[in-house]
């Protein structure tokens, strides 16, 4: 698990700059469902660059701070804010494609042409190690999964080929990470794994799998703390836990105080368990959590902090970056879609002014 890198956030008004308040009504209450924007071109190419050329994989924040005058920032003096977040495990389902269940035509399960009903490929935090692991290996020795250790800087991407039954082989390419508490991932590409001749040459050829990725389920935790202390009077704080769309809503999701130690927590505690959700037909989904803390002095100087942890997974059709390798042997061939998976937290600041009605 990402304990001892979890996200742990303590500002006493860390801010700087130009402030430009503008207008807005405080609400006492924010809306429990938020969406995050998918992954952009720039954060693709980032995530391939990093695989093919072993360079660190890069975290570039999608939000970024609002700055403001000194003035502004001596008013948070005081304030405190803790926000821990997990996803500790992420799992891809992938399932027979259509297409190829037709061209088959076979139902009957002892089949040696039938396909597995679901293939999964689980990635979970055990820190210091990120294991991975398929649901149907082809060999025994397998079935426990296979660690990459993250207590140190890589250097180098590491590449697994893993052969499934019933045509579910598939790789997984992780980048080098410069900071897995802040972002890490992996590259998937399912296979079907063949010995051919061709030609004159008998050679190991990886093709388009007849399975598709058709859901995902994550994990997400986290808590959030804030203090507030009114230097004249009272002061308010809240704190609201967002969840994206595909996860279950918390049995709480809002907390607010107003006092002169203004002291508001909330926990995620889903409402139900965690399950997978749709990822076919589309080409990206983005889930994750999001904790929004607002403090309010009697002046009705606002700030807003933001604390997200997000997973976004991407579908591919752009040749791979990576080499394969099956033993010591090399590919000829390595055709098909591939999924990369990123899970990323990061964290912003917004400023506002408006009458503070307490």
């Amino acid at each position: 698990m990402f304990a001892k890198k979890s996200l742990f956030v303590s500002i006493l008004g860390l801010v700087c700059g130009g402030f430009f308040p503008y207008s807005a009504e405080v609400q006492s209450e924010e809306p429990s469902r938020i969406s995050f924007a998918p992954l952009t071109e720039d954060e693709i190419d980032r995530f391939r660059d990093s695989l093919k050329n072993n360079v660190p994989l890069q975290s570039v924040p999608p939000k970024s701070s609002q700055r403001v005058d000194a003035v502004t920032e001596e008013v948070w003096l005081g304030s405190r804010t803790s926000a821990v977040t997990e996803i500790n495990e992420v799992t891809l389902r992938f399932r027979p494609k259509t297409d190829e269940l037709l061209a088959r035509s076979v139902t009957s399960e002892n089949s040696r042409e039938a396909l597995l009903g679901y293939v999964d490929m689980r990635f979970k935090i055990d820190y210091p190690k990120l294991i991975f692991s398929h649901s149907h290996p082809a060999h025994a020795t397998e079935a426990n999964g296979f660690r990459a250790l993250l207590d140190r800087q890589s250097t180098a991407t590491r590449v697994k080929m893993i052969q499934g039954q019933r045509e579910s082989g598939m790789y997984v390419a992780l980048p080098p990470f410069r900071d897995v508490g802040e972002l890490w991932g992996a590259y998937v590409c399912p296979r079907s794994v063949r010995y051919q001749t061709r030609g004159a040459k008998r050679g190991l050829y990886l093709e388009k799998s007849p399975y598709g990725l058709s859901e995902v389920m994550i994990k997400p935790n986290g808590s959030c703390r804030a203090t507030l202390e009114g230097g004249r009077g009272k002061a308010r704080a809240a704190v609201t836990l967002q969840v994206s769309s595909e996860l279950p809503e918390s049995l709480s999701s809002h907390d607010q105080s107003i006092s002169s130690v203004a002291e508001p927590r909330v926990d995620y505690q889903p409402k139900s368990p965690f399950d997978f959700f749709r990822f076919a037909p589309r080409t990206s989904v983005q889930q994750g959590i999001n904790f929004l803390v607002e403090f309010q002095d009697r002046i009705g100087h606002i700030r807003r902090q933001n604390f997200s942890h997000v997973v976004s997974v991407y579908k591919s059709e752009e040749p791979s970056p990576v080499m394969a390798l099956l033993g010591d042997q090399r590919a000829v061939e390595d055709s098909g879609e591939c999924y990369f998976v990123q899970v990323q937290r990061y964290s912003w600041k917004e400023f506002d002014k408006s009458p503070a009605g307490f």
